[in-house]
């Protein structure tokens, strides 16, 4: 199985490595915080994300391929696969 990295930008003035899939959806969303209610997720979960220190599990990646289109597979495909 190859597992295709995630692109990142890099965030100033700490220099850290960003999620751009969340970082869009927050961008879409309005804030982290419109995002987690949307997907029924807390405002700190979002940033954790956005900064890859966890990644939406199962049900939450469901739930934003449901609000937004993202497609599951380009967001966890160590779940569920790629396409």
């Amino acid at each position: 199985m190859v597992v295709k990295k995630q692109v990142y930008w890099y965030a100033d003035p700490m220099n850290q490595p960003i999620n751009l899939e969340i970082k869009r959806l927050i961008n879409e969303a309005g804030s982290q915080e419109k995002l987690g209610q949307r997907i029924g997720r807390s405002q700190s979960a979002v940033q954790k994300w956005l900064y890859d220190e966890t990644k939406p599990d199962a049900m939450a990646t469901l739930k934003i391929e449901r609000e937004f289109g993202l497609c599951r597979h380009k967001l966890r495909p160590d779940i569920f696969g790629e396409i």
